[in-house]
């Protein structure tokens, strides 16, 4: 019933996570491996820049996140290049432009 009053909305309540968000077009796909604390987090920030997830499975892309020195380092990689980050706003920027 929760559901119907969202019918024709931008917006979604996802009863996963209790929170509301708001509908995209995932077009391309992103893999999601490494340490668990930080998946969440990463796998947000890929959908809110319209990339579309697989945890632990490959995708266009694979961005694998491990702690490094008590901090999260992101490994963005496909087939033609490997680079990491310190920050998820710099993994999403240089996603932004592969995306593109």
């Amino acid at each position: 019933v929760f559901r119907k009053l969202f019918l024709n909305s931008p917006a979604e309540f996802d009863l996963k996570t209790s929170s509301f968000r708001f509908r995209r077009d995932l077009r391309r796909t992103v893999g999601i491996t490494g340490d668990q604390k930080y998946r969440l987090l990463t796998k947000r920030a890929m959908e809110r820049i319209g990339f579309r997830t697989v945890e632990e499975g490959i995708g266009e892309l694979t961005v694998d996140v491990q702690e490094c020195n008590g901090m999260p380092v992101w490994r963005l990689t496909n087939s033609d290049f490997e680079t990491e980050f310190d920050s998820i706003y710099a993994l999403a920027i240089k996603l932004r432009s592969v995306h593109n």
